[in-house]
């Protein structure tokens, strides 16, 4: 639909109706989105016990677009695979945000041990089948003889097809070998990963936020501090004003909660006005959309797993908006109690890291926190913390607490998400 919307446009279209093209293409994007975040939930479901799993399946950042011909083909084999075994049940990756490995993922109920499930490719054509028995004892790149020979035999696409069909079973393979054996290829960064045997199991914040969701619709406002640091902020949306206003809104009042006692100096005009109009500004980089970000993190935990129907539907549809904001510097002086010492890190500590991380919201513009602990307590010494370990917070629902349990742990067991 949205591509039919793109493909009405016309030259001497009116700016009006460029306008409501836009606005239409972008609403059907939206719902496209919503979609996929319910169908991730379903998986999340699926993967049970091992939510992990999510980790390892998005192979790239980004929300990746959807072939509609392609979709119509899988979901016609999940339709008939589903019909022919009812105890069997297939997610399209397609129409998830998160799983980028294979084309479906397959649940087996008629087997009552937990995570009893397995990534399927299809190989649907009649290239690919013929591909598919050429390369089914192969598993290493083509070689420039195999690429000649695949293309004087079947023409350059089959070859080209071919090395595509590879690089899939490849991930595949590794994906399967990550929840097998602990170590494997991280899909995104290409780095080499090992997870210890030892987990540590999560809780979350989700029940917070329904709370603060359920009683912002009926008052208009809620605030829930969680672990001291972590501020849950839901505003009930006023058509009257924009989402800029509300947004502005929440770091006014933050700031004048984190003040204590600091009177409003807005209407007095001239440095006072300036000086706390800087302070709110400053705490904008800190708050975030709760509902923004979930759309929008395919290894994040989805939106619709909160489970309360009215709050959630409140938050899809932009009814409530919920924005979060961490206080890293009471998160700090909480770690410091612990023993453990946290401090920003520089840009010479994260520049080699900077393609896998991203700029830590509430930071001072850093991209990494450096650890530092007394030899006492752990031989490790100087470690940074990137993006990642804080979009736990944003993007899985995880308590400041959490982190803070998680820091006490060895690395092996932080870098993965149990």
């Amino acid at each position: 639909m949205a591509r039919a919307a793109k493909a009405e446009s016309r030259p001497n279209d009116s700016d009006e109706v460029r306008q409501a093209r836009r606005q239409l293409r972008r609403v059907i994007r939206n719902r496209q989105v919503v979609l996929r975040r319910v169908i991730d939930a379903i998986l999340f479901q699926v993967l049970y016990p091992e939510h992990r799993a999510i980790r390892y399946f998005s192979t790239e950042k980004r929300l990746r677009d959807i072939d509609p011909e392609v979709l119509r083909r899988t979901a016609d084999t999940a339709y008939r695979l589903n019909r022919a075994d009812r105890l069997k049940f297939n997610v399209i990756c397609d129409l998830t945000t998160m799983a980028h490995v294979g084309d479906l993922v397959e649940v087996d109920r008629s087997d009552l041990v937990p995570g009893k499930w397995q990534v399927i490719e299809l190989k649907d054509g009649r290239m690919n089948k013929i591909l598919s028995n050429i390369l089914a004892q192969k598993r290493q790149p083509l070689s420039h003889t195999d690429f000649n020979n695949l293309t004087q035999s079947l023409g350059n696409k089959a070859a080209q097809q071919a090395q595509r069909m590879l690089r899939q079973q490849d991930r595949i393979d590794n994906f399967r070998q990550i929840l097998e054996t602990d170590q494997g290829i991280l899909p995104v960064s290409g780095d080499r990963m090992r997870v210890g045997a030892e987990r540590h199991y999560i809780g979350d914040y989700m029940g917070a936020v329904v709370d603060a969701a359920r009683t912002a619709a009926q008052d208009g406002f809620a605030l829930h501090t969680v672990d001291q640091c972590l501020r849950i902020i839901a505003v009930r949306r006023d058509e009257n004003h924009s989402y800029t206003h509300h947004v502005l809104g929440v770091a006014h009042t933050l700031y004048h909660l984190m003040s204590r006692n600091v009177p409003c100096r807005l209407a007095n005009g001239g440095s006072e006005a300036e000086a706390e109009l800087v302070e709110v500004q400053r705490l904008l980089s800190g708050i975030v959309d709760l509902v923004r970000h979930n759309m929008r993190d395919v290894m994040g935990y989805p939106l619709f797993l909160l489970g309360a129907s009215e709050p959630t539907i409140d938050l899809v549809m932009r009814r409530v908006f919920v924005f979060v904001h961490f206080d890293f510097t009471r998160f700090f002086a909480l770690a410091e109690a612990d023993g453990i010492k946290l401090e920003w890190a520089t840009n010479k500590h994260t520049q080699q890291h900077r393609q896998l991380s991203a700029v830590i919201p509430g930071s001072p513009g850093a991209y990494g926190v450096r650890v530092t602990r007394s030899s006492s307590r752990s031989d490790v010494t100087g470690e940074t913390l990137l993006f990642g370990f804080f979009r736990r917070v944003f993007g899985d629902f995880t308590p400041p607490s959490e982190l803070l349990t998680l820091l006490r742990k060895p690395p092996e067991i932080r870098n993965d998400r149990a």
